[in-house]
């Protein structure tokens, strides 16, 4: 119960930071060693070029080609530069991945680098695609845990 309280208060938290703000929200799609993988991204915009926020990625598990099932939510900052129509970006950040091998499931903390391009297709809608790496720095795995490119769609609001 006290955990459905805080998950309410820091909603609500939240919400009240961010309004007024420029805020975009992206979906992510993309095939990796197992599978499918699904994420997304919440950024507040502080500056036209940057913001804060949020991102989280769902990578399948595939043990037959040795291919580890990967959760990541992490904070993330959003450097960006717009040229006409496109806009090119770097989004560092860091967050926890829990690895998920067989019998091997393993919370692990490490950074995340994004980089990628978005085309506006209209002032609340654009498309794009970017290459995401996710690193372990703390527990029983270090290095690089994911390198792949994914298929982005963001909505601006």
């Amino acid at each position: 119960m006290i955990s459905k309280r805080f998950l309410l208060v820091g909603s609500l938290l939240l919400c009240s930071s961010s309004y007024g703000q420029e805020q975009d929200a992206s979906l992510k799609l993309g095939i990796g060693p197992g599978g499918l993988i699904v994420g997304g991204e919440f950024i507040m915009k502080d500056t036209p070029a940057e913001g804060f926020g949020g991102y989280f990625s769902m990578h399948s598990k595939d043990e037959d080609d040795g291919a580890p099932g990967l959760t990541a939510l992490g904070a993330t900052f959003k450097l960006s530069q717009r040229f006409g129509p496109y806009e090119v970006y770097l989004s560092p950040g860091i967050g926890i991945v829990n690895y998920d091998f067989g019998d091997d499931d393993d919370l692990l903390i490490g950074p995340r680098l994004a980089i990628g391009l978005h085309a506006e297709l209209d002032a609340n809608l654009g498309l794009g695609f970017e290459n995401q790496k996710l690193y372990s720095y703390m527990g029983e795995r270090e290095g690089l845990l994911d390198d792949s490119f994914l298929l982005t769609v963001r909505f601006s609001m």
